[in-house]
């Protein structure tokens, strides 16, 4: 009987690690390894947390037996868990498992076990291939939920699965990012145009590409410093982040510019008092531009809109469609920058 059930879990494993490897999505892959972990172990709650950007420790997903929740960075926010273990285990880069708290010497007496009353309790680093990522934690209050050998195994299992499919995830999410403004590179935006345009020409919609470029960006470096430059770019993107909307692609296209790939925008149908959707964005994102504080110097934008298939044949590529925009783009220019205009029909705000 026992090795019927650890040949079923074993299949539910095989199951969850396929689902984790069809996706390079981090956010996408958390559901499903929370969820394995909680009925594998039959857990009462179980944790998962990753080094951020910064190298600090957050949680990023948390689940419990009777419920489905997501944690933000405090780790109690909807449960409690041994913050200690989970210390011990990113110090050292060596799993715990304890499967019965009270015969163990060592663990029984720290005031986290003895204040959560913790049965039994299980965390594993997520090692990548360049370190250690973050940990994977479950623990148990009750005796009818203790852990044993058989979901230790299964634990370690699952713990070394998740760590390769999110070093995956985040080596690709590294691969199309661009690393000074968290925004996707210049390569990943060549290759979502032409995905995009392909979509429209499917679907008979619409699809709208923005490229902004910062006025006297020079002046910046060449008066406050390179440090200053690159303090404003990031300042650029958290605006242009802050803007889009979550199916937008928001891009670092190249030194001072920056680009903004806008699905099913431009149509006739969505424009308001002759202005299209991407009009009404790039006006909100150049004003917000020109409000950034940058210690002494003026900061504006100028930006350039083309639209498909408006702008051109419906089989265009995006070669096409960024020769457009960036036409528009230098007329803003020629007038003095700090504006918007559309590349056909012509017009200019500023």
């Amino acid at each position: 009987m026992a090795d019927e059930r650890l040949i079923e879990d074993y299949r539910k494993l095989i199951q969850v690690t396929k689902a984790m490897s069809s996706t390079l999505d981090v956010d996408a892959q958390l559901p499903g390894i929370m969820d394995a972990a909680i009925s594998l172990t039959h857990a009462d709650s179980c944790l998962l947390v990753l080094f951020d950007k910064n190298n600090a420790l957050e949680v990023r997903a948390e689940r419990h037996a009777d419920a489905s929740k997501v944690a933000g960075k405090d780790p109690g926010k909807h449960g409690k868990y041994s913050r200690s273990v989970i210390q011990d285990v990113v110090d050292t880069g060596q799993p715990i498992f304890v499967l019965d708290t009270d015969l163990n010497n060592t663990m029984k007496d720290r005031a986290s076990i003895q204040s959560l009353q913790l049965r039994t309790v299980m965390c594993t680093p997520l090692h990548s291939r360049t370190g250690l990522m973050g940990a994977l934690y479950v623990h148990s209050t009750t005796p009818t939920r203790a852990f044993n050998e058989q979901k230790k195994e299964i634990f370690m299992a699952l713990s070394d699965h998740a760590a390769i499919a999110l070093d995956n995830a985040q080596l690709y999410a590294a691969s199309i990012a661009d690393p000074l403004t968290g925004l996707y590179n210049h390569s990943y935006c060549l290759r979502r145009l032409d995905e995009e345009i392909q979509r429209a020409n499917r679907y008979g919609r619409y699809l709208s590409f923005l490229l902004i470029d910062l006025d006297k960006f020079k002046v910046v470096n060449d008066t406050l410093g390179h440090r200053a430059g690159d303090r404003l770019l990031g300042k650029v993107a958290d605006v242009i982040r802050a803007a889009v909307r979550r199916v937008d692609i928001p891009v670092r296209y190249g030194g001072d510019e920056f680009a903004v790939i806008l699905p099913d925008t431009g149509g006739p149908v969505e424009t308001h008092g002759g202005q299209s959707g991407a009009e009404i964005l790039g006006e909100r994102m150049r004003v917000a531009i020109a409000a950034i504080e940058t210690g002494g110097a003026k900061v504006s934008a100028s930006i350039g809109i083309a639209t498909h298939p408006s702008d051109g044949a419906k089989e265009g590529q995006a070669s096409d469609l960024i020769e457009r925009a960036d036409a528009a783009l230098y007329g803003v220019k020629r007038k003095g920058g700090d504006g918007i205009s559309r590349h056909a029909p012509a017009s200019f705000v500023g």
